[in-house]
């Protein structure tokens, strides 16, 4: 037992600085004190071991293997819920990976009389014409 000592000690302490830094509730530090190896165990569970954690985790994964995968997760969506927000982001991606003719197809097909006047979708357009070096347009949508 006296060999994990430094072990539990180490733990206790990162665990009590982590509290301290990140301004915990204060049973944290009493679980922590009074109760070294199992209070540490139980608080380390508590602050990284969540499910938002491991799905943020996934998805950088995911994002970092696969260049499209944002698009393919962003198609899916459009095809699900075909909405204006839905279009402009998937827009919005395509015009960050460079794939300015996409882009600017769905953008000419949110631009309807009922979003005429949307500064997401007019700034949006005015950067696939500037991306695609169609000038005209982009004064044109300016104004």
């Amino acid at each position: 037992m006296l060999g994990f000592y430094p072990f539990i000690i180490l733990i206790q302490a990162f665990c009590l600085y982590h509290a301290y830094s990140q301004k915990s509730e204060q049973k944290w530090f009493w679980i922590i004190i009074f109760f070294p190896f199992v209070g540490s165990v139980f608080y380390l569970y508590h602050n990284f071991y969540s499910r938002r954690n491991i799905e943020n985790l996934k998805e950088g994964l995911k994002e970092s293997l696969s260049k499209d995968y944002s698009i393919d997760k962003l198609e899916k969506k459009v095809k699900f819920a075909n909405t204006h927000s839905n279009k402009l982001e998937l827009a919005r991606e395509y015009l960050k990976k460079g794939n300015t003719s996409n882009a600017l197809e769905i953008l000419q097909s949110c631009n309807n009389p009922l979003y005429e006047s949307d500064p997401a979708l007019i700034m949006l357009l005015m950067k696939a014409y500037y991306q695609n070096n169609d000038h005209q347009e982009v004064v044109k949508q300016g104004n």
